[in-house]
């Protein structure tokens, strides 16, 4: 049986649904949405500076995203994404992203299941807590 790899950080931001309408490239800095400055006037050290609109929407997709951790051990992505599929048991299928030292972040399809999940609590995966953070 083939695993599955982990879904890219790009691509789990972006999301898996092509949009109707695709996004516009253009230069930041000739629309004035970053610059770039030189610490100490050395040209070795270029500090770039962007804009806070430039980031918005990029967090707007894990808006609703739960971070989980286990209380004590730490456990790799593909066992976490397998013990939390059994245990959940969720009508539509989650993404899971791992975001380092044992924290994984989760998506939801469906606002149900992430209620499910945030009120049938709490959840146990060999013998420790699944904690969440919303």
């Amino acid at each position: 049986m083939r695993r599955r790899r982990p879904k890219s950080l790009l691509r789990m931001v972006l999301g898996y649904k092509k949009s109707s309408n695709p996004r516009i490239k253009i230069d930041p800095f000739q629309a004035n949405l970053a610059t770039i400055e030189f610490e100490d006037s050395n040209p070795q050290k270029p500090m770039v500076n962007i804009a806070d609109s430039v980031f918005e929407g990029l967090y707007e997709p894990w808006q609703d995203a739960l971070v989980v951790t286990l209380l004590i051990k730490t456990m790799g992505y593909y066992m976490m994404k397998d013990r939390l599929t059994r245990l959940w048991r969720l009508k539509v299928d989650f993404e899971i992203m791992d975001i380092c030292n044992g924290y994984y972040m989760v998506k939801f399809e469906e606002e149900v299941d992430r209620t499910k999940v945030m009120d049938e609590g709490p959840w146990m995966i060999f013998d420790q807590y699944l904690t969440m953070l919303t």
